[in-house]
């Protein structure tokens, strides 16, 4: 079933936010902060907002002080201890950057699910019910017979309209 716009809308929205923390991420230096998994329901000590469990937090390397990874990139220092953050040098921001892409990293397409080719008249997508345009990189499922953009079908390994797995 295609998404409804308010469901692209957030997916919008949540590839942003995931954007952000990258870059987050990838500017704090590993010296300052370590990046882990809130253990439980905590308060951050920047924004005030609720943490919830399993939420990546950026710890203070000083004082073991948990934050939102966005407030820490935002106010640069610890809102438990006030320590100034370090900023990643260039060659760190390189290297987190190699294990974020690794991490990442999608699984191919397989073939006896989906076919891969260019996009030969207008159509619209089954996963994100965006436009495709003659010439786009799309996946055709070989079960339906309907047609995604390409990206589309890596980040969910499934068609969009008859749900037939794409791995």
């Amino acid at each position: 079933m295609p998404l409804s716009y308010l469901k692209s809308m957030q997916l919008a929205v949540a590839l942003q936010k995931s954007a952000e923390l990258t870059n987050a991420k990838v500017s704090l230096s590993k010296n300052s902060v370590t990046f882990r998994p809130a253990i439980e329901k905590m308060r951050c000590p920047s924004c005030g907002e609720e943490i919830e469990p399993d939420t990546e937090i950026a710890v203070c390397n000083r004082c073991g002080g948990g934050q939102h990874i966005l407030c820490s990139f935002g106010t640069k220092k610890c809102a438990t201890c006030g320590t100034m953050l370090e900023m990643a040098t260039e060659s760190e921001k390189e290297a987190a950057l190699e294990a974020i892409k690794a991490k990442n990293k999608r699984k191919p397409l397989s073939d006896k699910a989906v076919t891969i080719t260019q996009a030969t008249e207008k159509a619209r997508c089954a996963q994100c019910n965006g436009k495709i345009k003659k010439g786009f990189d799309i996946a055709v499922c070989k079960t339906c017979q309907s047609t995604e953009h390409k990206l589309c079908a890596e980040l969910s390994m499934k068609c969009g309209k008859c749900g037939a797995s794409f791995e």
